[in-house]
């Protein structure tokens, strides 16, 4: 069964006479049959100053240069926790390095925003475009709409994450159309409903979007 970590009046007047001696903490806990937390917690709170909490674990593995020059590696190269530790040769695994990014109060781990591609000509040519035929009503039943929309099997486009350094603007993703290694399927829709989807095996141009016009309306 453990020492209780209860001191009565009594024994309190016993570490009192027992330090006033000049006894350690040990040879009183000893003496009275307590705890040297217990005692040494005590003899803080009488002489008004702060007890000093050791800490417990393992030792940390990298100290706060490192920790300073991590954060640093990450917000010039934004690249991974792996390649952060091979670049600076740190004793650690990456699961270290990402938990000092985190720690760090100058990064987010965050979403880069999504954003197309457009120049201030397009959306200007778009906007002159939706204005032009805001007043047509039964004509957009001889309308279609088509789109197509690429899967990429090396990665998606706009789920990319990384760790944003706080003191600059967030990074922007664009949006790719083609090339990579994907798969691209096209649909329209207009006024009767939608078409059967169709699967776009080449590289799209006039004459592929034609065939593709021509086999699936």
């Amino acid at each position: 069964m453990g020492r209780s970590t209860n001191l009565s009046e009594y024994e309190k007047g016993q570490i009192d006479i027992l330090k006033d001696q000049g006894k350690s903490i040990r040879v009183i806990a000893g003496y009275i049959n307590k705890p040297k937390s217990t005692v040494g917690e005590y003899l803080a709170k009488r002489s008004g100053k702060k007890l000093r909490k050791l800490k417990t674990g393992p030792k940390p593995k990298i100290t706060s240069r490192d920790c300073r020059q991590i954060v640093k590696s990450c917000s010039t190269n934004n690249t991974s926790t792996r390649k952060i530790q091979q670049e600076l040769n740190l004793p650690c695994s990456h699961t270290t390095v990402w938990r000092a990014l985190k720690q760090s109060k100058k990064l987010k781990y965050m979403k880069k925003s999504c954003k197309p591609s457009l120049t201030q000509h397009h959306k200007t040519d778009r906007l002159a475009w939706a204005q032009n035929y805001m007043s047509w009503k039964d004509e957009w039943i001889e309308v279609l709409f088509s789109d197509e929309k690429k899967f990429n099997l090396d990665g998606p486009d706009r789920w990319t994450q990384y760790w944003h350094d706080l003191r600059k603007e967030p990074e922007v993703i664009s949006k790719r159309q083609m090339g990579g290694g994907s798969v691209m399927v096209w649909e329209t829709f207009g006024f009767n409903g939608i078409t059967d989807l169709a699967f776009i095996t080449t590289r799209m141009n006039s004459q592929k979007y034609q065939e593709i016009v021509v086999y699936n309306l």
